[in-house]
């Protein structure tokens, strides 16, 4: 416990969210028993279409985990078609989708001692890799997975289901060890695998982004976005490329182009509720909320009344310690849908600043009704330790927040409330420690500038 033993708490910090088309998973979850199963559909795009069906009955085996049963069944079905893969290499390729890494990574290890030359597991290792963030590890097993197709091969049928999947990998591994040139090589591949494919120059584009020629990168951004409008809005993209990558809260010249191209999407699309609130979130996180409050007071009510921006101009008057707004603000969205978590949330840790002692009561029932509904959530949790110790009892804010800190990374919030518990005990010097290290970081915070004060800032 939090009391009785020393914390160590690493803090969360933003970071570069890469959209593709391989990096979503499809995970298998609890099947009815009547119910047919059927091939994952992430797994469709390397399966030609002729054979889905007799590959769909397989999955019984692979939901019993019944690999014997499965490689026989798989056999039947490889001997009309040279569009498969190896057993094991598909088995695994079943585990990555469903998010088995470690048995994914022994099937394929075991697989290769005894056919070291099959290509495409090494794709799959590399995308495995990928997936788990170990992005110099990905490099190295693709890059030895395209040496291996130009001196093995595969067959014609299986490059054409297989080669996407691989060049994504290629381009999203590039992207993370910020190899520009190599990323924009794979889109270019890419592109030409998938020519109809807008997503695909929206993705380039963003890559150019990434990599410092924002102009050229948004124009491609904007192409793809006129011939597709699903794709996300090139100058949103932008701002919020930028402000995820760069270092703008040390960088005044960032922070400025960051808010230059928020202003360019909004003005470009005003009444893209979306647009304003990620401005607005990405104010506060650079601790301007009388900004936010500004900026939404000349909203249209119609996108004012939106459910995040309420709870964005809510957080910026608790920044503002105007409890009283923030209280007005969440209380009507909070009786229009109790079961809204993040609203009660919201409310709940304004209500227990009040000096009302039933508005305390109330923050107190709808933490706990929040932590029955997501007991595993950080801001559930969270929120529900700090109400309690508010309230005066230590030993269940400590048991609470003890779960947190057993996890390793906790957001500023978090982390302050921790600093607060052990200063409440009087362990003053790792509360300071703990304190400085919540704001210094960067998430969202209201009690930010109270803590810098209590730290002499």
């Amino acid at each position: 416990m939090l009391l009785r033993t020393l914390v160590v708490i690493g803090l969360g910090f933003l970071s570069l969210l890469l959209n593709s088309s391989f990096s979503k998973a499809d995970i298998i979850g609890p099947q009815s028993p009547t119910k047919e199963l059927t091939l994952p559909e992430a797994m469709l795009s390397e399966v030609a279409p002729e054979i889905v069906a007799s590959l769909n009955p397989l999955m019984v085996q692979f939901s019993n985990n019944d690999f014997k049963g499965f490689k026989e069944a798989f056999a039947t079905v490889a001997s009309t078609t040279d569009t498969l893969p190896a057993a094991e290499v598909f088995w695994a390729k079943l585990l990555v989708v469903s998010n088995r890494f470690p048995e994914a990574t022994r099937v394929l290890e075991e697989y290769l001692r005894k056919q070291p030359t099959d290509p495409e597991a090494f794709v799959t290792l590399g995308i495995l890799a990928a997936k788990s963030g170990r992005f110099t590890d990905g490099w190295l097993q693709l890059t030895y997975a395209q040496r291996l197709i130009e001196r093995e091969g595969l067959s014609k049928a299986r490059q054409e289901l297989v080669m996407p999947n691989f060049i994504d990998a290629r381009c999203v591994v590039a992207e993370n060890r910020h190899q520009w040139a190599e990323a924009q090589q794979m889109f270019q591949k890419l592109q030409l695998l998938k020519p109809n494919d807008q997503s695909i120059i929206w993705r380039t584009g963003r890559s150019q982004v990434l990599a410092g020629n924002i102009s050229d990168g948004h124009a491609l951004m904007q192409k793809a976005c006129a011939k597709d409008d699903k794709l996300p809005k090139a100058s949103l993209a932008v701002a919020q490329t930028l402000a995820d990558t760069k270092d703008w809260s040390k960088d005044l010249a960032a922070a400025k182009e960051i808010a230059t191209w928020f202003d360019k999407a909004i003005a470009e699309n005003p009444a893209d509720d979306k647009a304003h609130a990620a401005y607005f979130k990405w104010l506060l996180l650079d601790n301007r909320p009388a900004t936010v409050l500004e900026k939404s007071e000349k909203l249209a009510d119609e996108i004012k009344s939106v459910r995040e921006i309420v709870i964005l101009r809510s957080l910026a008057a608790r920044y503002l310690g105007d409890l009283v707004t923030a209280e007005k603000m969440l209380l009507p969205l909070h009786e229009a849908n109790p079961d809204d978590l993040e609203t009660a949330d919201q409310l709940a840790l304004v209500l227990v600043e009040s000096a009302d002692e039933a508005k305390r009561a109330k923050a107190l029932q709808l933490s706990e009704r929040n932590l029955r509904a997501a007991p595993n959530v950080e801001t559930t949790l969270a929120t529900a330790a700090w109400i309690q110790l508010q309230l005066g009892s230590k030993e269940i804010a400590d048991r609470l927040l003890s779960q947190l800190a057993a996890r390793g990374a906790t957001s500023p919030q978090t982390t302050y409330y921790i600093s607060e518990l052990l200063n409440s005990v009087g362990r003053v010097a790792e509360s300071l420690k703990l304190r400085k290290a919540a704001v210094d970081a960067v998430g969202i915070f209201p009690q930010r500038e109270q803590a810098k004060k209590s730290l002499g800032n």
